[in-house]
C-alpha cells in the first residue's frame, strides 16, 4: 500500500465558483486532514502565499482571474520551500502547455475530458510523489510540440516573444520600444515570422498568435499569457551567451614569474630582498 503524503495546507486558485467547489470537495476527500483555502483571483492567492506556508497549489487558468496565471505560477515555482504546483484546466491551449512544460510543476489535469474519479487518481499520484499529465495533454504534446513542424520548434525563442507582442496588433515601432530593440530588428523578425508561418499580412499573423494562445483578446483588454516567463528565460539565456563570448575575447593571462625565496620562506627580490634575507 502506497503511503499518501498529507499536505498541511492546499491553496486552490479558481475563478469559477462551481469549479472551485468541485476541486475543494475532491481534495478534501483525498486529504481529509488538510486545510484547504480557495482564492478567486490572483491577488487573493498572492496574499495567502505570502502569509501562509502553502504545501500544494492547485491552479486554474481562467481568464477571470484578473491577471496572468502563467506568470503567477512561474513566480511561485522558484526558491526554497516552493509549493507543489498542479494545474487543473478544461482547455489548456498549446502556448500555455509550452510555458507550463518549462516550469517545475507536477502536471496538468484536463478537467474538460476527465471527471472527479480521474482527479482523485491524479491527486493520489501526486501525494505518492509522482507526476500526473492527462492523456489528452500528453497526446497534444506529442502531436503539436515535439514534431519538427510544431510552431514551438519552428520559431526561435525571440521570434516567439516578438509574435506575442505583434499578435496584439501593435506596429513595429511600438513593438521595438516594448522589447528595447530597433524597428529594423522587429521588421526583420516579422518577415521571418511571415515566411515560417506561411502568412501574408498582419491580420493573419494576429490570427495565428491568437489560435496558438500567444495572445488572448478579453473584454478587459489584450492578455499575453506567459509573456514574462518567455522574456525572462530568453534574456537570461542571452546574458549568459554574451558573458561567455566576452570571456572568450579576454587575453590569456600572462605567466607569472616565480619569485625566489630564502630558506626561511621570505621572498627574495632585488637588493632589498637580499638585505632582508641576510639579516635573518
Amino acid at each position: 500500500m502506497v503511503l499518501l503524503r498529507q499536505p498541511d495546507l492546499i491553496l486552490i486558485l479558481q475563478g469559477d465558483r462551481l469549479s472551485a467547489e468541485a476541486l475543494r470537495r475532491t481534495a478534501a476527500a483525498v486529504f481529509p486532514t488538510a486545510e484547504i483555502c480557495v482564492a478567486a483571483c490572483l491577488d487573493e492567492a498572492a496574499r495567502v502565499m505570502r502569509e501562509r506556508d502553502v504545501a500544494w497549489f492547485i491552479s486554474g487558468l481562467n481568464p477571470s482571474l484578473a491577471g496572468d496565471p502563467l506568470d503567477f505560477i512561474a513566480k511561485w515555482t522558484a526558491g526554497p520551500g516552493a509549493p507543489r504546483i498542479f494545474v487543473v484546466a478544461p482547455d489548456c491551449d498549446d502556448h500555455a502547455i509550452a510555458v507550463l512544460r518549462s516550469l517545475p510543476i507536477k502536471g496538468i489535469f484536463d478537467s474538460g475530458t476527465q471527471g472527479v474519479e480521474e482527479l482523485e487518481v491524479a491527486l493520489r499520484d501526486l501525494a505518492a510523489g509522482k507526476w500526473y499529465w492527462s492523456p489528452r495533454i500528453l497526446e497534444r504534446i506529442l502531436r503539436r510540440h515535439v514534431g519538427s513542424n510544431s510552431i514551438f520548434r519552428r520559431l526561435t525563442a525571440f521570434e516567439q516573444i516578438v509574435l506575442t507582442v505583434l499578435g496584439g496588433g501593435i506596429d513595429d515601432t511600438t513593438a521595438a520600444a516594448v522589447l528595447d530593440v530597433s524597428s529594423e530588428t522587429i521588421g526583420s523578425v516579422r518577415r521571418d515570422l511571415h515566411r515560417k508561418l506561411g502568412v501574408q499580412h498582419r491580420g493573419e499573423l494576429i490570427r495565428v498568435a491568437a489560435q496558438n494562445g500567444f495572445v488572448r483578446f478579453t473584454p478587459g483588454g489584450i492578455v499575453r499569457p506567459g509573456f514574462a516567463v518567455l522574456s525572462e528565460k530568453y534574456y537570461r539565456s542571452r546574458k549568459k551567451r554574451r558573458h561567455a563570448r566576452e570571456l572568450q575575447r579576454l587575453p590569456a593571462p600572462a605567466a607569472r614569474e616565480e619569485i625566489p625565496t630564502h630558506s626561511t620562506g621570505i621572498p627574495v627580490s632585488g637588493a632589498i630582498g637580499n638585505a632582508v634575507a641576510a639579516e635573518v
